[in-house]
């Protein structure tokens, strides 16, 4: 009796066109976002320039996004079987994210409490 080697296996990936469907969605929607952006005149792109690359707003977030990404870098280098030290570095990153929200929301209702919204 001879032994027969198995036959391969000719598989096929499931058509999934829902995929495909939410794929053209997004596409339409991000396109729409795109069009919008670029031809309402009401951004008033000159003053969100002006705003936004004010020393004083860079500063800022500056301040407030690097120490999270430290701690991320920091966290995504030192991987670790220990979850102690995992927990540990997961919890500074919790904390580095809490105290830059902290200091900057700081003395927020003394600078609000004159802004009118319309209504």
């Amino acid at each position: 009796m001879s032994a027969r080697p198995p036959e391969l296996i000719r598989a096929r990936p499931v058509p999934r066109p829902s995929l495909w469907v939410a794929a053209a969605i997004v596409l339409v929607l991000v396109a729409m976002l795109v069009h919008g952006l670029l031809t309402n005149e009401n951004y008033r792109w000159d003053v969100v320039g002006q705003y936004l690359f004010d020393p004083r707003v860079l500063g800022k977030f500056s301040g407030t996004i690097i120490p999270p990404l430290c701690a991320l870098v920091i966290l995504s280098l030192s991987y670790s079987d220990s979850p102690f030290l995992s927990g540990s570095l997961i919890m500074l990153v919790c904390a580095g994210m809490a105290l830059a929200t902290v200091l900057m929301y700081r003395g927020i209702g003394k600078r609000w409490d004159r802004a009118t919204f319309g209504f």
